[in-house]
């Protein structure tokens, strides 16, 4: 018998959500929403939606004409169509404002009466979240949020009751871990927040070929720059935390990222990714060996495609770590970055994530796939938890 974790992350509150629905249908022990799990871009005639992919534009020209052109570009020159649409979202956050929570309470709204929600919630009880940058604040958001503590004290109210930022005490962020007894052991699912801590961003400067700057209106539109050490992601009191938890006893640890952690290396026209933070990249996989946990897995979203990712650290004695990227339930995305950890297809489809613990077998193991909206398998991996030991761990 297995005990079953379902994922996903991009979801669309406006949208119709079908695998919602197939999700609800196979009825996993728990589902983790994996962040932007509704979207509060709006545009400027208050339609929300997000950046190209909403299929209106809503920071673009206003034309039904001028929208299908772009839309165009979209699917021909997808890198020319993501520079456009990040120049578009630097425009609306600068006059978004305090606009942006009046729509994210709207959003819960819409979010809580969706038909498709509420039949994952009545046949899913178990569920829990994190966020990412559109239910965070806005696009690519960090640390610098305006409204972070409004916008954490709706999350927490929504996902996880209205008591739930009192129970936090002291504790920043949404960041959380669960224990699951399974047969035959215990499952341990760790949730990162990389939003309230995380550096803001810095651009490829457009007079110096290897530079970066700090502002995004000086900078080119074509992308990220790796960070330098000393830039955050988690955070000392994430970090903290999360080395105490990595020395509970588990059978098994599942890590929750918002980001992509298995991707490498990072392009600097490439997406918001842990490459993008070599230092706390490493730092993580540093507190791997030093905490000896073992049976970590990966599962990650934001991208807006799935693909399953490979790590082959080099320490003589650390074993490899497996993300599996699900994206997304409801949105979409023209292209795709170079992975060099890839080791399946790239799912372009609307998709959905399903991790399977087996302990009371021959062999134990954790199966991961990537599955159509349908419940279709579309990659997968099988993962014996005998490679997810130390070196001379028996």
């Amino acid at each position: 018998m297995s005990w079953s974790l379902a994922y996903g992350s991009c979801h669309h509150q406006s949208k119709p959500a079908p695998a919602l629905l197939t999700i609800a249908s196979t009825k996993p022990d728990v589902f983790a929403w994996l962040g932007d799990n509704l979207y509060n871009d709006y545009s400027v005639s208050s339609d929300f939606c997000e950046p190209i992919s909403c299929g209106t534009w809503p920071e673009a020209l206003r034309s039904r004409g001028q929208a299908w052109i772009l839309e165009q570009l979209a699917r021909r020159a997808p890198r020319l169509a993501a520079r456009v649409a990040r120049r578009r979202v630097r425009q609306h956050n600068k006059r978004a404002g305090s606009r942006d929570i009046e729509a994210l309470q709207r959003n819960y709204a819409t979010l809580g009466g969706k038909y498709e929600f509420q039949a994952l919630r009545s046949a899913v009880p178990r569920q829990i979240a994190t966020w990412d940058d559109h239910d965070f604040c806005r696009n690519d958001a960090g640390s610098t949020c305006p409204h972070a503590s409004t916008s954490r004290a709706l999350f927490l109210s929504f996902w996880r009751g209205a008591n739930a930022t009192a129970a936090r005490g002291q504790r920043g962020g949404v960041y959380e871990g669960y224990m699951y007894s399974v047969p035959g052991g215990t499952v341990q699912v760790l949730l990162l927040d990389l939003r309230t801590w995380r550096s803001d961003h810095l651009y490829p400067s457009p007079h110096d070929a290897g530079g970066c700057v700090s502002s995004a209106s000086e900078g080119l539109d074509c992308g990220y720059c790796a960070q330098p050490a000393g830039a955050m992601l988690l955070g000392e009191e994430q970090w903290n935390w999360l080395a105490e938890e990595m020395r509970r006893p588990a059978t098994v640890r599942v890590i929750g990222s918002s980001l992509q952690f298995g991707s490498w290396p990072h392009n600097r026209n490439g997406d918001e990714t842990w490459a993008a933070f070599p230092h706390e990249h490493a730092r993580m996989l540093h507190l791997l060996r030093e905490t000896r946990a073992e049976g970590v897995v990966f599962i990650s979203g934001d991208l807006h495609y799935g693909e399953i990712s490979r790590v082959s650290p080099s320490e003589p004695d650390m074993y490899p770590l497996y993300d599996v990227t699900s994206s997304g339930l409801t949105q979409s995305w023209p292209s795709f970055a170079t992975n060099d950890n890839r080791v399946s297809t790239v799912v372009r489809d609307n998709n959905w994530g399903r991790l399977q613990v087996w302990l009371e077998v021959e062999e134990p193991r954790v199966d991961i796939a990537i599955m159509g909206v349908d419940g279709t398998p579309l990659a997968n991996v099988s993962i014996p938890l005998r490679e997810l030991r130390f070196a001379g761990r028996l």
